[in-house]
């Protein structure tokens, strides 16, 4: 069994049928454990979600759509955004300032009013037109969660500026968002699908009376999710000037392991990864080794059963909850033979030992994971082969900003 699962989250536009590429493109993906697809991506793919629970059995097939954003790649019928370009139009869906000018995260993609009339009520009957054009759908995933209207991607197209309708955060909250979620979730889980969010909201054991008001709504909605998605798990988003793809600094990457390895709930460790990139294998390898930190621990679970004149207790390990490693970008589609590495399931927690520097051991091996500006070492009591299947003994070099996995020989 491999030790990492896969997950593809932001497949946009795999090639379409005739297009180069499309056949590698399509078995790579169905081949996935978890199937994350927009509606032009599963007919790119010439293939329904009811015939690739035929060809992968294990596999799990979601819809990705948007929440409240219109990216003008959109059919014309509907896409990401569920609701078409000319429902929008004619009810008037875009949000605004109080100047009526237009709220943008980039020039293609715009922002949607989802406190305007009719708004949830047409979201969700489009989505249900879509859902039902496509047979054997496990769930569906959202993308574009904003409850907040002053921070994360929202509070970015925003800044300084007064938006029509929502004078203050809580008016967002009250009067577009939670009216918007407590329409859609239900209704989704009532046709049987479980949902998954981008950026859901994560793990918080405080009290809500610890709680900021903004803490709140996020806890509020993470309640309504099966499932998340950390996207931009261990990789930041591209430099707007260079467009190169860096490294989470070291503290950060140690709060995404933190609060991933600890989280009950299913989540994809997603990253933008492009097969163009030079130093593609470095950062693939780093992507590799910073989800394995993140898996979290199998926990015991104590079974006791009973018959006439004999009572047992049968000590057995609950597996974990579900994690799956999505790397997602221009010509990114799995499968990479590091993915189907087997090394067991984890038998301790990471250890971080010089700062930015973490160890894990493996049932079947060990991994490090150096996200600091200098050489760590690691020291090998015992022979292991690397993906390569060279075998390496002693102490190991780990640069800067890179991932060793090693498998027990």
């Amino acid at each position: 069994m491999n030790t990492i699962k896969q997950g593809t989250w932001h497949s946009w536009s795999p090639p379409a049928v005739g297009q180069e590429g499309h056949e590698e493109a399509k078995k790579n993906i169905l081949a996935c454990d978890r199937i994350v697809l927009t509606p032009m991506g599963w007919e790119a793919l010439n293939i329904l979600p009811v015939e690739v629970k035929a060809q992968n059995p294990d596999a799990r097939r979601y819809l990705l759509v948007d929440a409240d954003v219109y990216p003008d790649w959109d059919p014309e019928n509907g896409g990401q955004m569920p609701i078409p370009h000319w429902e929008i139009a004619e009810h008037d869906l875009w949000l605004e300032d109080e100047n009526e000018g237009g709220v943008f995260e980039t020039p293609q993609i715009s922002f949607l009013d989802p406190g305007k009339e009719h708004y949830k009520e047409l979201w969700m009957a489009w989505l249900q037109h879509q859902i039902a054009s496509l047979p054997g759908l496990d769930g569906v995933a959202v993308d574009y969660l904003t409850p907040d209207l002053r921070s994360g991607v929202l509070g970015r197209a925003v800044a300084g500026r007064a938006i029509l309708g929502y004078p203050t955060g809580l008016d967002w909250w009250e009067k577009a968002w939670k009216p918007f979620l407590d329409f859609i979730v239900p209704s989704i889980k009532a046709m049987g699908l479980t949902i998954i969010g981008n950026n859901a909201g994560e793990p918080d054991e405080r009290p809500e009376s610890a709680l900021t008001e903004s803490e709140k709504r996020r806890q509020y909605q993470r309640s309504l999710f099966d499932g998340r998605v950390m996207e931009n798990f261990a990789l930041d988003y591209p430099d707007s000037y260079t467009g190169i793809i860096g490294f989470r600094p070291p503290a950060e990457l140690a709060r995404q392991i933190a609060r991933g390895s600890k989280d009950p709930m299913a989540i994809w460790y997603a990253s933008l990864l492009k097969a163009q990139d030079p130093t593609y294998p470095q950062k693939l390898n780093y992507l590799i080794a910073a989800y394995l930190m993140a898996l979290p621990m199998p926990a015991p679970v104590i079974m006791s059963f009973s018959d006439p004149g004999n009572t047992a207790i049968d000590v057995r390990m609950l597996p974990p909850p579900y994690r799956a490693l999505s790397i997602y970008g221009n010509g990114m589609y799995p499968v990479e033979p590091l993915l189907e590495l087997d090394l067991g399931l984890p038998t301790e927690e990471p250890v971080q030992l010089p700062k930015g520097f973490w160890v894990r051991r493996f049932k079947e091996g060990i991994v490090a994971l150096n996200a600091s500006n200098k050489d760590c070492f690691l020291s090998l009591k015992t022979g292991y082969r690397d993906t390569g299947g060279v075998m390496v003994f002693a102490e190991q070099t780990v640069p800067p900003n890179t991932g060793l996995i090693l498998r027990k020989e």
